[in-house]
């Protein structure tokens, strides 16, 4: 996709970047929309059509895709004129009180007694085999400042769960997108060269590289042309990117910002994505992605962009193809799974299963996507909910009473007092009458 420089526009949106919630080098999005600025999509709340699905939904193998031909990407570009009209959104969001700190999460995707909910997925968590799972949970939480969140077992293996705060979306604390770290039965993971980093931005500290290296971590030497982010590989191999926040007042409510896919058919990768719901956010201002990338997130009905986002990097030209390797999973929360696998089946997904997922009773979809093979999982929102660990239940305050007989205890006083009475009486009046 061609870019469309705007000197002015472009060194603007660089200095204004700190107060942006999004991390600019890494590619992530401003959060709040300019209705000038093309390429931005709602899809429709379209109904499931009735019928059965005529999909595949045995389990199968391998990492196959459709041999159906897609259309080409939407191949949106910034005009002038459109670079333009970003300038009073990003001074808005310059001047507002902490704009764009904090990512907005839905209350709940399904509300009893809606029709509609306020966004239609989630980008939840995503699943890492680890050749030792201890010591990849060491990288990201003593290395990162990620905590453990919870842990489970599945067909005897236990995984843990970590992140930076609750994964509900319930309050408004929550929607912190989480790493699924499962014990591979292998010495060795297949990360596949599609996988290409997760993005995560945290306050800067002296010894982030030092901990993360003490941790188990490599931190990557190459030269990317800055210094606001760096690079480092986890003790499996999973490449993360690091931006250090410089401003020492600036809140980062969730330092998850996204992932990035590298896809060997971006405009077949793009229709699905669109599919299972996510929405093409302003392109062009990011230098930091890769030439021709798509950034994509969930948006409420508001079209407010919500949660993590997805980075679809296509392959460059005269690169080998790449694979999706087995060691990585995407899961999203869906409201709609079955009218969801619709759509994703005529994007060109196969469905590798769909019901309960093992363990845990959630139902699921898994899907590969028809670009690369990325596995993608369809989650339902309340499931997910009920797989969670509750709060405690608190203690019902201690019942205080007076001191003192019950008013049981008084009536049963009077009517004792009252019988010997009674007896005294009959006793007497047969003494006299003697």
């Amino acid at each position: 996709m061609s870019h469309t420089p705007v000197g002015g526009i472009l060194v603007l949106a660089t200095l204004l970047g700190s107060t942006v919630e999004a991390y600019l080098p890494a590619g992530l999005p401003v959060g709040l929309r300019s209705a000038g600025l093309p390429g931005l999509r709602v899809l429709a709340d379209a109904r499931p059509p009735s019928g059965p699905r005529g999909h595949p939904s045995a389990l199968r193998s391998g990492n196959g895709v459709s041999s159906l031909s897609m259309s080409d990407g939407d191949g949106a570009e910034l005009s002038r004129r459109n670079m333009m009209s970003l300038a009073p959104v990003l001074l808005a969001l310059a001047s507002a009180p902490d704009a764009g700190v904090a990512i907005p999460v839905p209350s709940q995707l399904r509300t009893p007694g809606m029709q509609k909910s306020e966004v239609a997925g989630f980008v939840q968590h995503a699943v890492i085999k680890a050749v030792d799972v201890d010591e990849e949970v060491d990288f990201w939480t003593q290395g990162l400042g990620m905590k453990v969140l919870r842990t489970r077992k599945v067909g005897g293996r236990e995984t843990k769960f970590v992140g930076y705060g609750p994964e509900t979306l319930r309050n408004n604390r929550g929607g912190h997108v989480s790493l699924e770290i499962v014990q591979s039965s292998k010495a060795k993971v297949d990360i596949g060269q599609g996988l290409q980093r997760f993005l995560i931005e945290i306050p800067k500290t002296p010894d982030t590289r030092a901990k993360l290296i003490k941790s188990g971590g490599e931190v990557l030497k190459k030269d990317l042309g800055t210094d606001d982010f760096f690079e480092a590989l986890s003790p499996s191999g999973y490449k993360v990117r690091v931006c250090e926040s410089k401003d020492k007042d600036k809140m980062i409510t969730h330092p998850v910002k996204g992932l990035t896919l590298k896809t060997n058919d971006l405009p077949r990768s793009l229709s699905f994505f669109k599919a299972v719901g996510l929405v093409p956010q302003a392109e062009g201002l990011f230098p930091m992605m890769a030439g021709g990338s798509v950034l994509l997130r969930y948006e409420m009905n508001t079209g407010e962009a919500v949660g993590a986002a997805v980075v679809l990097e296509p392959l460059q030209k005269g690169s080998e193809r790449v694979n999706a390797g087995t060691a990585f999973q995407l899961r999203v929360l869906c409201e709609d799974i079955d009218g969801t696998v619709e759509k994703a089946v005529e994007a060109g997904a196969k469905v590798v299963f769909e019901g309960e997922q093992q363990g845990v009773s959630t139902h699921v979809a898994v899907l590969n996507e028809p670009g690369t093979g990325y596995v993608v999982v369809l989650v339902d929102p309340a499931g997910f909910e009920s797989e969670l660990p509750q709060p405690p239940k608190r203690d019902s305050p201690k019942q205080y009473t007076r001191k003192g007989p019950t008013k049981e205890e008084v009536q049963a006083e009077k009517a004792r007092k009252e019988a010997k009475e009674k007896r005294n009486r009959e006793r007497a009046e047969k003494l006299k009458e003697e």
